[in-house]
Parts: structure tokens; C-alpha cells; sequence
């Protein structure tokens, strides 16, 4: 069945091909009675605009993309969630693409969706440079941080107080009597490893504790890496009683290894998270929960702003963290 057209339409209502083009578009004003004969043709002849042509004309797609590193990761399609619910309320459409981690896949997309002219870009990077996401600012159009900000970017940011929340919970480790505690941390070559590992530090210093070089892991990302190195500092006897994982994904490493090793979490080895997963056979991990929902709906509300103004602006959301008690804590006073 062949497509309908825009001269189908005006030869069905009876008017010019301008007018039809007016009454869809909104751009000038046509009668009521004309409307209503337009729209009866388009229902009945089953007509649907040219999204391509119509985005060319208005300077706008409606998509705006989501760029992470790991779609696999529950907490970046939480966010996923959370921002698409926010900007469909003004008619948007979101991409979702994932960088693997990798900084040449993520410079690769980003050049990708400027070809496809997309609206806006929300993305948590996992490159060290600034100059793909720069081109975006560059050409207006808005973009937002989340959870990763990178420095020397005029952006809007959604996260958390990364060095904050990490003294919190390393404290909870040092409060039930821990005093020989490792750190599963996450790549220093970003800001969030930076301040986390920071926190860390900070937590243990203000508790007179050295912080032991063996103790503390290579700038890990991913569960496998963390999973082999964990393995490997539990397996020695001088191993640390706690472990501090700096996000979900080395946590889900570190519950590996420990299960490997046939390690009860809250009797042998104690572990709390920056980040939480889901219960692991029962366990509840005591950890800062990130809302990464939340983080979505956050960023959203500020694109909508940004869509609607002339001004990009430089929004900085930083969102709560609460501690969440588990059973993954061995109370050493008892």
C-alpha cells in the first residue's frame, strides 16, 4: 500500500499543499474548519510526517542521547529509566548507547550522535579528555554530567559527594572496631576514584590508621580485575579483616572471590560499598545507596530547562547518599 503524501492530504481536504503544511506545523495560523478537514485526512488516509524532513526544518531531532560505559550495569539503566520518563513529557526520545569503558569507543559515539544531530547528551565518560564532549558546548548544544564530571567542562553535573560518603562509610568499618582495612577502589584516572579513595583516606588518618599500600588495589574498573586481585589479598594470611569497594560493579568481583574462597561476609571478612547490588543469597551489604533513577530524573529536569533557553547554563546537582546498614559488618567490640 503506497504511502500518503502531503498532496494526498491537501487534494483529500481540498486546500493547498501550504496550507496542509500550516496546519501541521503550527508555524501560522489556519481556521478551525480547515484544521478539522486536515486532520480528517490524514486519520483516514493514514498519513504520517516525514521525521527527517520535519527536523530539518525545525533544526531539531526530539532524541537526545544517554552515553554510558556499561549497559549491563543496573545503576546506568536506573538512570536510563529516570531520564527517559522525565524528558517524554515534552515529547523527547532517548538513545542509549555504552563505551565498554573504553575511551576511543565513547569518542567514536560522541562523533556518531554530533552526525545525527542530536538535541542534547547526558553521559557519564569514561574518557580523560575533554575535547569530544567540548564540540558539543561549542555548538550549543546542552550537555550534562552524571555521576563522572570531568574537569575543565563547563557543563551541568548530577552526583554525589564522592569524598564525603566514602569517609562516611569507611567510618562504619572503623567504628565496629576495624582496624586493618583494604580498599577495592575503581580508576584513579577519574574524579570519582580520586574522591573516593580520598575519603577513604581522610576516614582512616582521622582515626590514627595507616593506610597499608598492599591494602589499597591497582585502579581497577570492572568486576574481573577486581575479583582477581580480592581473590588473590584474601588468599595471604596478613589479609585485612574489611574491604571498602568503591562501586557496585568491583563489589560484585569482590563477592566472588570471597565466595571462592569460602569467606562468610559479616563473620570472616566484612565489606561495605560505595553503591549497592541487589541481596546476594540473603546478604544485605551495608552501603551509600546511589538513587540512579533519581540521578535520571535530575538530569532530565535540567535538559528540559536547557531546551527551553537560549542559555546552557552550568547546574550542579549533588544528591544524597544514605547509609544503608546490612549484615555484611562484623562487629569486632563484641
Amino acid at each position: 500500500m503506497k504511502q500518503a503524501t502531503i498532496k494526498d492530504i491537501a487534494k483529500a481536504a481540498g486546500v493547498s499543499i501550504t496550507t496542509v503544511s500550516r496546519a501541521l506545523n503550527g508555524n501560522y495560523p489556519v481556521s478551525a474548519e480547515v484544521q478539522q478537514r486536515v486532520r480528517k485526512a490524514v486519520r483516514e488516509l493514514g498519513y504520517r510526517p516525514n521525521a527527517v524532513a520535519r527536523s530539518l526544518r525545525s533544526n531539531r531531532t526530539n532524541l537526545i542521547a544517554l552515553v554510558v560505559p556499561d549497559l549491563s550495569n543496573l545503576f546506568f539503566m536506573e538512570a536510563a529509566k529516570g531520564l527517559e520518563r522525565e524528558i517524554a513529557a515534552d515529547g523527547y526520545n532517548l538513545v542509549v548507547a555504552g563505551s565498554d569503558g573504553k575511551a576511543e569507543k565513547e569518542r567514536q559515539l560522541l562523533e556518531s550522535l554530533l552526525e545525527k544531530r542530536i538535541d542534547a547528551l547526558v553521559i557519564a565518560s569514561s574518557d580523560s579528555k575533554i575535547d569530544s564532549i567540548q564540540r558539543f558546548l561549542e555548538l550549543r548544544v546542552p550537555v550534562v554530567q552524571i555521576d563522572r564530571v570531568l574537569d575543565g567542562l563547563e557543563t551541568n553535573q548530577v552526583g554525589w559527594d564522592n569524598n564525603e560518603a566514602s569517609r562516611r562509610i569507611t567510618r562504619e568499618l572503623i567504628d565496629a572496631g576495624h582496624t586493618e582495612i583494604g580498599i577495592v577502589n575503581v580508576s584513579l584516572k577519574n574524579r570519582n576514584g580520586q574522591e573516593r579513595y580520598h575519603g577513604f583516606v581522610q576516614a582512616m588518618e582521622e582515626s590514627g590508621l595507616p593506610v597499608e599500600e598492599e591494602w589499597v588495589s591497582p585502579s581497577n574498573f570492572d568486576a574481573e580485575s577486581a575479583y582477581k586481585w580480592v581473590r588473590g589479598l584474601l588468599a595471604r594470611p596478613d589479609h585485612p579483616t574489611a574491604l571498602f569497594c568503591a562501586n557496585n560493579i568491583v563489589l560484585s568481583g569482590t563477592l566472588k572471590a570471597c565466595a571462592e574462597l569460602g569467606l562468610q561476609i559479616g563473620r570472616d571478612i566484612s565489606l561495605v560499598s560505595f553503591g549497592m547490588v541487589d541481596s546476594y543469597f540473603g546478604l544485605r551489604v551495608t552501603c551509600m545507596y546511589q538513587d540512579s533513577c533519581e540521578m535520571g530524573r535530575q538530569a532530565g529536569l535540567l535538559l528540559r530547562q536547557l531546551l527551553q533557553s537560549a542559555d546552557c547554563g552550568c547546574t550542579r546537582v549533588q544528591l544524597d547518599a544514605p547509609l544503608l546498614r546490612g549484615d555484611s559488618v562484623r562487629n569486632m567490640h563484641e
